[in-house]
C-alpha cells in the first residue's frame, strides 16, 4: 500500500511539473520564445507603421541637403499637393508648418490641399507652407491650364538665386482675375527687394513719379520679358495717388490686394534667394516678408502687406520692400509662352 501511494504522489507531482513548464502563461516560456528569432522584431520594435526600429535608425542616418537644394525641390511642388511636396522632402528630416493656421501638416490630411506658396527657415529646420484647399477655385492639380482664376502659371523669366551663371528661373504668377480673355496675373514670390523712391532721404514721391515705377516698366521689364511675350502685355490704366497713369508692369493697390487675396495667410509672400540676397528683410517668426503696394498712406510713407499677411504703414518712400509686380496679359500669349 505504501509503495502504491508512493507511486501515485510521484505521479501526481511529475504531471502539476509538465503542468507548469507547458503553460503558455508562463513569463520565462514567453521571453525565451519571444527571443530565439533574432530577425523577428517584437511589436513593441515596431513604429506605427509597421517598420522596425532598426530600419528607422537606418533610414535616420539622412545627408546634408543644402538650402538651394530644398528651395529648389519646394519651387518644384509649388502648385502640387501637400503631399507631394512633404514626401519629396523627407528624407531631409525638416518639419512641415502651415501657415494658415501654424499646425504641423501632420495634424490634418495633406492630400486635400495644394502649395500655394512657402517660406524656408534652413536653421531651424522648418518648411512653412501656405495651403489652399484644392476645391477653392475648382482646382484639380497643376496642369497646363490657362485662364482660370486661381491657377499658377508660367510666364517670362527672372534671377531667383544669387548665381547668375545658372541662368534665369521661370517666374510663377497667379491668375486674380479675368475679363475675357485678358488675365490679371501678380508673381507668386517676392522677385526683388527695391525701394520705393531711390534717395538716400525721404522726399515725398507718387507712384507716378517714384523710382519704383520706372524701374518696373524700363529694368524690370526688359529683364523678364522678351520682345514677344512684352507685346503681350498689355498697357493698363492705374489709379493711383498722382491721377492715372500707363503701365504694363505695376503693383496692386491696397484695395486689390484686399480684394483679390481675401485672407491674412493668401497675403503672405515669401522671397526668392535672389530677393533675400538684395536685403530683404525676412520674418525670423513667419519666414515671410513685406511686399510693396502702390497706394499711399501719406506723401512720405506707402502701404505694405508685412509678412503677417496684414497692412503695415510704416516704411518710407527711401526704405526697402519687396516687389510682387502685377500685369495683364493675354491668354494667347500665356498659352503659347516662348
Amino acid at each position: 500500500m505504501k509503495s502504491m501511494a508512493l507511486a501515485i504522489m510521484l505521479t501526481l507531482f511529475i504531471t502539476i511539473a509538465l503542468t507548469a513548464c507547458f503553460d503558455g502563461s508562463t513569463p520565462t516560456l514567453q521571453t525565451t520564445l519571444g527571443n530565439s528569432n533574432p530577425t523577428q522584431a517584437d511589436d513593441n520594435d515596431l513604429t506605427p507603421d509597421g517598420i522596425s526600429n532598426a530600419e528607422v535608425t537606418s533610414q535616420d542616418r539622412k545627408r546634408d541637403f543644402s538650402e538651394d537644394e530644398i528651395r529648389e525641390t519646394l519651387d518644384n511642388y509649388t502648385g502640387k499637393t501637400a503631399f507631394e511636396a512633404m514626401e519629396s522632402l523627407r528624407e531631409t528630416g525638416f518639419t512641415f508648418i502651415c501657415l494658415n493656421d501654424g499646425r504641423e501638416l501632420s495634424d490634418f490630411d495633406p492630400k486635400v490641399f495644394y502649395v500655394n506658396s512657402y517660406g524656408l527657415n534652413y536653421s531651424k529646420k522648418e518648411i512653412r507652407l501656405v495651403l489652399l484647399p484644392i476645391d477653392i477655385y475648382g482646382y484639380t492639380g497643376y496642369e497646363e491650364k490657362f485662364g482660370v482664376i486661381g491657377d499658377i502659371v508660367e510666364f517670362g523669366s527672372y534671377v531667383h538665386d544669387p548665381n547668375h551663371s545658372n541662368g534665369k528661373e521661370e517666374i510663377k504668377w497667379i491668375v486674380l482675375d479675368a475679363e475675357g480673355s485678358h488675365y490679371l496675373l501678380c508673381s507668386l514670390y517676392i522677385l526683388d527687394s527695391q525701394r520705393y523712391n531711390d534717395a538716400n532721404v525721404a522726399t515725398a514721391a507718387t507712384w507716378e513719379s517714384s523710382s519704383l515705377r520706372f524701374w518696373l516698366n524700363n529694368t524690370f521689364i526688359d529683364e523678364a520679358f522678351t520682345q514677344e511675350q512684352q507685346a503681350g502685355i498689355f498697357l493698363t490704366s492705374v489709379e493711383n495717388d498722382g491721377g492715372i497713369t500707363q503701365d504694363k508692369i505695376f503693383l496692386l493697390s491696397y484695395d486689390e490686394a484686399w480684394h483679390y487675396f481675401s485672407n491674412e495667410s493668401l497675403r503672405q509672400a515669401a522671397g526668392t534667394p535672389y530677393a533675400i540676397s538684395a536685403r530683404l528683410f525676412v520674418s525670423n517668426n513667419t519666414g515671410m516678408s513685406s511686399w510693396w503696394l502702390r497706394t499711399p498712406a501719406s506723401p512720405l510713407y506707402k502701404f505694405v502687406v508685412n509678412p503677417s499677411g496684414i497692412h503695415d504703414n510704416s516704411p518710407r518712400v527711401n526704405e526697402r520692400a519687396g516687389i510682387r509686380p502685377a500685369l495683364w496679359v493675354g491668354f494667347d500669349i500665356l498659352n503659347n509662352n516662348p
